[in-house]
């Protein structure tokens, strides 16, 4: 996972993939085109960032819960 540095909304997400080594957070254009390159030439950081992420998504299933219910909200 790729974002920027105003992850305010989602700091608990963001914090938890960070622990585990599933995100970057991308500050720069620079950042984002060495990480782009960084992952479309290691397939295998891919997998491992994506497996990660997915577990994480699947064990803290209530912490996406409440992100959707906070974008919905925000979408009413």
């Amino acid at each position: 996972t790729l974002y920027g540095p105003h992850m305010h909304n989602a700091q608990e997400i963001k914090e938890l993939f960070e622990k585990h080594n599933a995100s970057f957070t991308i500050r720069t254009a620079q950042e984002l085109s060495a990480h782009v390159l960084s992952l479309l030439a290691n397939p295998e950081l891919v997998a491992t960032m994506t497996k990660t992420a997915t577990d994480l998504v699947a064990k803290e299933g209530i912490v996406l819960q409440d992100l959707i219910i906070d974008v919905e909200n925000l979408l009413k």
